[in-house]
């Protein structure tokens, strides 16, 4: 197989749209997702929250020092493009879980950053775009987002074998 097959066949996203998400709006907009067409930010496949307090400080610190990169959140949805075309699920976080719960906590002041700055200190002062995310939204199939899943995790920090095999089993069970 040559190279343009290999991509005519690749399970991982084409189309989709993109938004970028102040930390204020992040609230507004999660909660407008899970109106419709739903929202599993834990979906099965998922690991657990994993990040330690520290590491959760340290991310909110590099993001709010503008940092670039690491401000994506992923989510795949069977259809977001064609709502009557009888496919129906919810959006799924496919990358990003721990970033959205630090960004979560450190808006609800649950630590500080810097030593002793809480986010209702400083939440005035903390600018768009530098504390905001892109959000992505794909369709695709429940197959191909965790085939998109594993592809993501299977490198960088790695995730246990047990989180991978949660998530085979679970690719596994899907009929064919």
């Amino acid at each position: 197989m040559n190279f343009q097959e290999h991509v005519a066949l690749s399970p991982f996203p084409r189309q989709g749209y993109e938004i970028d998400c102040s930390w204020r709006d992040l609230s507004k907009q999660l909660d407008n997702y899970r109106k419709s067409p739903g929202l599993d930010i834990d979906p099965p496949f998922q690991r657990a929250h994993v990040w330690t307090l520290e590491q959760q400080i340290r991310y909110i610190e590099y993001r709010l020092l503008r940092g670039p990169g690491a401000n994506q959140l992923s989510f795949a949805t069977p259809a977001w493009l064609s709502i009557s075309s009888g496919k129906e699920g919810p959006l799924l976080l496919v990358d990003g879980k721990q970033r959205l719960k630090a960004v979560q906590d450190f808006l609800e002041d649950k630590f500080a950053v810097f030593g002793d700055i809480k986010y209702t200190q400083i939440q005035r002062e903390v600018r768009f775009p530098d504390a905001a995310f892109k959000i992505k939204v794909c369709e695709l199939t429940l197959e191909n987002t965790i085939k998109w899943y594993l592809a993501l995790n299977a490198s960088g920090t790695p995730h246990t074998p047990e989180e991978l095999e949660k998530a085979q089993e679970l690719l596994r069970s899907i009929p064919c």
